[in-house]
């Protein structure tokens, strides 16, 4: 692909820059020198940076020189070197900054970036996940005090967040603070369900709120919410690795009308017909649950899917038991389906096998998944799960990984009449049953394979590990194969 002449420019800048900055004395003595980079712009200094940091030639000399004044974005999150002295030095001279980014820099304090933030008016966009020394409540307090344009913040892995925090960038019904506010994450913090509760009141514009492992429980609920207050604008929704219960599942279904992706990873106390009040989002495109083995096969999850699986794209179902392909027939939209620990049963009535019921799929996920048939129903029951009329499907990826019921005869005729043509991924580690054989057919009949695990395959030796990465290169494969 030809490169355009800004991109041509960019990477000779990048490899010749140690002749632009050859006086390293001069790097050291003053605070700020007027250097080669003072006329480009914001978008080519970032790219500079980025392919610094990429080819790990960024310094902290080197940034230095780059912390121009136009600058309106900047993300450090792969500089290990960032210290309090950066820090400071971008409060110094990258006042016009409109994004970021900080995540993984724990080592900065709460004292620096308290005094950074206030001189950042036109912050818009502000990552500090992994930030769990420097930001706290007080940091939110300073935040929600100075960042009035700001729309993106991102607090993940700030474990000394509590609900003070969120009070501090919410602020009051007289006085309300960060009303700009469209994506925040506040995962892994101490936010309770008293801190969804203040969120989803105040953050009327909100779009996405991402909250896993926060110390959300079965308290929550927004049954006290007035009628009118529809939360029009949250679009995504993510929970999991909480202990909501079904009561806050069924509020927020009521007030959250437009959700087009909701994630329930492995939410313990969830149980009971949550599933219907999920099946009344009408917008509703990505779904992911985590444990679902209270949930029927045939009185919770095929009338789920009869109603609202057409218009999914993404679904999650784990653990969940007497599952078969006539549950699929309605979801043609699907892009990516994960049924990890999932057990497949055989039905003698079905009409579309599941790869044909679901023709776009591109991500089968069937983790530590079981096929419960007789002897003689086996072969006609793996039929249902991966064959075709026309003998193709649009799988990229597929993950088989721990799958105890697969010897590799049972795949291998699925990858030598080209089923799995387009794939690019394939997972089949941990499977005691798959041998080379299946390997050599994947490597043989996939010709777009980028990646091949076959970690923890008792039957795979060393020996074969080589002669299948030899048999890729000569098919002209770029593929990367992973054994232990």
């Amino acid at each position: 692909m030809a490169q355009s002449l800004e991109n041509l420019c960019v990477d000779r800048i990048v490899a010749d820059f140690d002749k632009l900055c050859e006086d390293r004395d001069d790097l050291h003595r003053f605070l700020y020198i007027i250097g080669p980079f003072d006329g480009l712009g914001t978008h080519l200094i970032h790219q500079i940076i980025m392919k610094l940091m990429k080819k790990k030639r960024l310094t902290l000399s080197y940034l230095e020189m780059l912390l121009q004044p136009c600058l309106t974005r900047l993300d450090l999150s792969k500089c290990t070197f960032v210290n309090d002295t950066t820090v400071r030095t971008i409060a110094r001279r990258c006042k016009k900054l409109i994004q970021l980014s900080l995540k993984d820099r724990k080592f900065i304090s709460f004292k620096a970036i308290r005094e950074l933030i206030p001189v950042l008016s036109n912050l818009c966009s502000l990552d500090m996940t992994n930030c769990f020394y420097s930001c706290n409540d007080n940091l939110l307090q300073v935040i929600g005090d100075h960042c009035h344009n700001i729309q993106v913040l991102k607090l993940a892995n700030c474990l000394n967040i509590t609900d003070n925090g969120i009070r501090a960038i919410c602020g009051s019904e007289e006085k309300p603070k960060c009303q700009r506010i469209v994506e925040l994450d506040i995962s892994f913090t101490g936010m309770s369900s008293k801190g969804l509760h203040r969120i989803m009141d105040s953050k009327r514009d909100l779009r996405s709120l991402t909250a896993q492992c926060t110390c959300i429980d079965n308290t929550f609920s927004l049954s006290g919410y007035p009628s009118d207050q529809i939360m029009y604008n949250l679009k995504s929704l993510d929970l999991s690795y909480t202990l909501i219960g079904d009561q806050g599942i069924v509020s927020i279904c009521t007030f959250c009308v437009f959700l087009e992706a909701l994630y329930l990873n492995d939410c313990q106390q969830v149980q009971g017909n949550w599933l219907k009040s999920i099946a009344s989002l009408e917008m509703l495109k990505h779904l992911y649950l985590g444990v679902c083995s209270d949930l029927d096969h045939r009185s919770d999850i095929r009338p789920f899917l009869e109603h609202r699986g057409v218009q999914l794209e993404s679904l999650q179902l784990c653990n969940t038991g007497n599952i078969s392909a006539n549950a699929f027939e309605s979801c043609c939209n699907l892009v990516e389906l994960r049924l990890p620990e999932c057990t497949f049963v055989y039905e003698s009535d079905i009409e579309l096998y599941l790869l044909e019921a679901c023709y776009n799929l591109k991500v089968l996920d069937l983790h530590k998944c079981e096929l419960s048939a007789s002897e003689e129903l086996y072969s006609d029951l793996l039929d249902t799960v991966f064959s075709t009329a026309n003998g193709s499907s649009s799988i990229e990826e597929l993950n088989l990984c721990g799958c105890e019921c697969f010897v590799s005869s049972d795949l291998e005729y699925y990858f030598e009449e080209g089923l799995f043509s387009n794939l690019e991924k394939l997972d089949i580690s941990s499977c005691p049953d798959i041998c080379k054989d299946l390997a050599i057919v994947a490597v043989r009949h996939c010709p777009k394979l980028k990646y091949l695990n076959l970690q923890q395959c008792r039957n795979v030796t060393n020996h074969h590990y080589h002669e299948l990465k030899k048999m890729a290169k000569s098919l002209g494969l770029k593929t990367a194969i992973f054994w232990s």
